[in-house]
């Protein structure tokens, strides 16, 4: 059998070298040369004996559906979503929760695993994990800042589900004022016409969340701007009897002049 191939593998070289002839018509020779040339071996692709494949490059599609490609040094903000239920998905009622010993004690266990598997990333990666917040109420999530090519590193380590960019948003660059055209966006002006203008009407403001020590939210500016007017406004005077008794007694619901009255929704005090 040997000399069966190595006779086969002689006559391939032989052919590959010989020149071709064809008959037409039993009445001319075509002659046809095959040219021969160099060929670049990387052209081909082709792994060579015992060469390991390179990591495939990251893509959209080994992240996250939809994500945009990032440079692989470039520094993104992630959400890393790990295997434990969030404190509300483990089946603990948002209502007064902090006055529920078993919702505390979960959520508490929750900040020490995350505190684990911090330290399994940081190992992974060589360096510490630059955290910006914990969550652990509603998903349990570590959100910090790394690099576009420490993600799939990430999702690798014990413990961890997944790893999300978290969605980035920039000023608006151009000078258009929203202020000017938000109207027609919404078709504010058709209310307009109809006379809803919404003077004279009294608004509430409900957000999710006031950090009453961030400076934004302090009472001295507001109090110097108030101070500034010829008449000074009866504020107290714009909420109801009830509440006003509520603050004048020193009720926990004041918090300054600019946050009067406050109100946590989710545990109703």
């Amino acid at each position: 059998m040997k000399k069966v191939l190595t006779l086969l593998l002689a006559l391939l070289l032989l052919v590959n070298h010989t020149q071709f002839v064809f008959a037409e018509d039993d009445e001319s020779e075509t002659v046809v040369t095959l040219d021969m040339y160099d060929l670049d071996p990387d052209s081909l692709h082709v792994k060579k004996l015992g060469e390991v494949d390179q990591e495939e490059p990251l893509s959209a599609d080994s992240l996250e559906e939809g994500a945009e490609l990032f440079n692989l040094n470039e520094t993104v903000r992630v959400s890393i979503v790990l295997d434990d239920p969030a404190t509300l998905d483990a089946g603990y009622s948002s209502e007064n929760y902090l006055e529920n010993a078993e919702a505390i004690s979960y959520r508490n266990q929750l900040k020490k695993n995350q505190q684990v598997v911090t330290s399994r990333i940081e190992n992974v990666l060589g360096h510490s994990l630059d955290v910006k917040w914990n969550l652990t109420l509603a998903v349990n999530v570590i959100s910090a800042y790394v690099t576009y090519s420490e993600i799939v590193k990430i999702k690798r380590v014990d413990g961890v589900r997944d790893v999300q960019i978290e969605n980035r948003y920039d000023v608006q660059e151009d000078e258009i004022n929203t202020s000017n055209t938000s109207n027609y966006m919404v078709g504010a002006q058709s209310a307009w016409a109809d006379g809803y203008t919404g003077a004279g009407s009294k608004i509430a403001i409900i957000d999710t969340g006031i950090d009453t020590t961030h400076q934004s939210f302090g009472a001295d500016a507001f109090d110097h701007a108030i101070g500034l007017l010829e008449e000074t406004p009866d504020l107290m005077g714009q909420i109801s009897s009830s509440v006003a008794s509520q603050l004048n007694s020193g009720s926990t619901n004041y918090v300054s002049t600019k946050i009067p009255y406050a109100y946590n929704y989710v545990d109703r005090n």
